[in-house]
């Protein structure tokens, strides 16, 4: 038996040559002479061994293949053979034949002219083999004086970060290979999608928190609107006589849990602040310890863009005896991309399918 070590993929560029180097390589005491053969080849493209036979094991062969300019630019693949007197051996390979022109790329989506697209839309655009990475470009006008993100990939998708709602842009793609890189093509257009705000207060409030013991206490905000989020600021009143007790986070509807506060603060008390990514870390100082906008522990960023839709929980531990207090307040002010459906009595179902309108939820009905 036989085998050979290789690479899967060589690029050339027209009109060069191209070696391609590999490792014929024997084993079980496989000994007879064998002769090397290549299949695949575009017509007009020539190609040589050297050396043109090998018996011994770990003999370095070079593959040359030449005369790349008659093919025409593409992928290729090609299969080449150690042929013995009682086997033979294969090893595939692709070429890559790339030429001085560079099609332009088809752009996928979002289309051109494309409404009410999400900041958090995927970007595609048509893949061609030829290819090994592509720019894109992102601006607020079709002459991309104004870029708004760049970035060059290896795939053909991108992810923005950028986008603001309710905004028009232009993308394009140009792109790039081993032996160089083509233009920017026809770009398109589109424009994102608007947000809107709710603000909304948690359960079950005002709170106890036990000065016995190690409670852990909760309040909970119900989304019925399946809506992508893109901003998020929490407001906190809570009374406590040792805040470095307390372990305070928020958990969305996926799981994602952010730490307001943990451990913070020594012995201050009591907290009364808005919790915005956007504002300064928090300095414990004064009495509420905590107040005014401040940022959380850990920030809401990995939070936006998923949907709001579904229970999220402000959790509140007491990890010592001794201390209690009071959470007086919690709720959360939340902007989303799209609109809110309206729901007057906060039941959660929509005023249009409502069939029993002006009952909160909780609320006993007769339907009869």
């Amino acid at each position: 038996g036989q085998q050979t070590k290789r690479k899967t993929v060589y690029e050339v560029c027209q009109p060069d040559a191209i070696s391609i180097p590999f490792v014929y390589e024997t084993y079980s005491g496989f000994s007879e002479e064998v002769s090397f053969e290549i299949s695949g080849l575009p017509a007009g493209v020539g190609a040589s061994f050297s050396p043109a036979t090998a018996t011994a094991n770990d003999t370095q062969v070079s593959l040359t293949i030449n005369d790349t300019a008659n093919a025409a630019a593409g992928s290729y693949e090609i299969l080449i053979q150690a042929i013995g007197a009682s086997q033979a051996k294969e090893l595939p390979l692709q070429l890559l034949v790339s030429g001085i022109d560079f099609p332009e790329v088809g752009l996928a989506s979002p289309e051109d002219g494309a409404q009410d697209v999400s900041t958090f839309h995927v970007f595609e655009w048509q893949a061609n083999p030829l290819y090994t990475s592509y720019d894109i470009q992102i601006s607020t006008d079709a002459g991309f004086s104004n870029l708004i993100e760049t970035a060059t990939v290896f795939d053909t998708k991108f992810k923005p970060s950028n986008l603001d709602n309710e905004t028009n842009y232009f993308w394009r793609i140009s792109p790039r290979n081993g032996c160089g890189e083509g233009s920017f093509g026809a770009s398109s257009s589109f424009t994102t999608i608007g947000q809107s705000c709710v603000s909304r207060v948690g359960t079950g409030l005002p709170i106890p928190i036990s000065a016995s013991g190690t409670p852990t206490i909760t309040s909970k905000i119900t989304f019925y609107d399946d809506l992508a989020l893109t901003d998020l600021k929490v407001n906190l009143e809570l009374d406590h006589t040792y805040l470095s007790d307390l372990v305070i986070t928020l958990t969305s509807p996926s799981g994602k849990e952010v730490a307001l506060v943990s451990n913070s603060c020594g012995d201050l008390i009591n907290i009364n602040a808005t919790f915005d990514d956007t504002a300064d870390d928090f300095v414990c100082d004064g009495t509420p310890a905590i107040n005014g906008t401040v940022a959380p522990l850990v920030g809401f960023n990995g939070l936006i863009g998923e949907s709001i839709a579904g229970e999220w929980t402000l959790t509140v531990i007491d990890t010592e005896n001794a201390d209690g207090g009071t959470l007086k307040g919690f709720s959360m002010d939340v902007c989303a991309e799209g609109e809110f459906a309206p729901d007057e009595d906060g039941d959660g179902v929509f005023d249009s399918d409502d069939i029993c309108a002006g009952t909160p939820l909780g609320t006993e009905v007769d339907v009869t």
